[in-house]
């Protein structure tokens, strides 16, 4: 199995976002909550074994790159993640930036 390439990402290199890590946060780029298996899908192509619970230790590591920066991926019982309002709004040109390159892509 091989890992896909990492596109080039919109969030800050300060913010030290592996490739798995920033395709998880994209997923949050639509004002709605994301489900489990949105999540699962992003991690998908990097995992190797289905063993533990990867989804649960990835979103736990990107939680904790991205707290010192004010932004907070809160749990919605059932249903599955969404990002804080203030979050949303500090992370509103990075998802126009991902927007655009999308668009480009296309």
């Amino acid at each position: 199995m091989t890992v896909p390439s990492p596109a080039p990402s919109p969030f800050p290199r300060t913010w030290k976002l592996n490739p798995r890590e920033a395709a998880m946060l994209a997923c949050f780029a639509p004002d709605s909550t994301v489900p489990h298996a949105a999540l699962e899908a992003a991690i998908a192509p990097y995992r190797f074994g289905a063993t533990g619970r990867p989804l649960k230790v990835h979103l736990h590591y990107l939680r904790g790159k991205l707290v010192p920066h004010g932004i907070r991926i809160v749990s919605v019982h059932g249903e599955g993640f969404c990002l804080s309002p203030e979050s949303r709004v500090a992370l509103a040109p990075f998802f126009a930036a991902l927007d655009a390159a999308c668009a480009q892509a296309a």
